[in-house]
């Protein structure tokens, strides 16, 4: 089984959570009075994984992580005309990568729902020994709660097990 670094930080911030909760229910109940290094340390750990919990992107984006995919779905295409191609790095284990970005636009468009529109600027691609090579046609700009975001692409790789990785994504520099 592979070591997943993300899940096990994630694992000891809720523990560290955990217990300064526990301390603090134990103390408020008068139960204990704990003092010195060891409280210290539960309620630094506390807060700790508080943070960590806190800044992790798919804490408060659950969307954006891991997904189950169909295989059925995945069904191999690109844009007509594309003009940028992107090599991504992805699980050597990956069998396709799923891939979208904006409508080509040379303005800004004013939102990410006109931006990407009817999604005609996606793909389905194979993955070979954890590489992809996405093609697809110069991204537009759009706005974003008051900020401009440059062109870019996102994408998924697509496990043999019709997993979806965390969606991942590409600044591309075709303007």
């Amino acid at each position: 089984m592979k070591f997943n670094t993300k899940v096990y930080a994630r694992f000891a911030a809720l523990v560290s959570i955990a217990m300064i909760l526990s301390m603090a229910t134990l103390q408020r109940l008068g139960l204990t009075t704990a003092r010195g290094p060891f409280a210290t340390l539960v309620l630094t750990l506390g807060v700790l994984g508080g943070v960590y919990i806190l800044t992790a992107r798919d804490s408060w984006l659950p969307f954006l992580g891991d997904a189950a995919v169909p295989s059925s779905l995945l069904r191999l295409r690109t844009p007509d005309e594309s003009s940028v191609h992107v090599t991504v790095t992805v699980d050597p284990a990956a069998t396709h990568v799923m891939y979208w970005a904006s409508q080509q636009h040379m303005g800004v468009f004013s939102d990410p729902h006109s931006a990407y529109a009817d999604y005609s600027n996606s793909g389905v691609v194979i993955a070979a020994g954890g590489k992809a090579t996405l093609s697809f046609k110069c991204p537009g700009r759009y706005a974003v709660r008051g900020m401009t975001l440059a062109p870019h692409v996102h994408y998924r790789a697509v496990l043999p097990n019709g997993i979806a990785t965390r969606v991942e994504t590409v600044k591309v520099d075709c303007i």
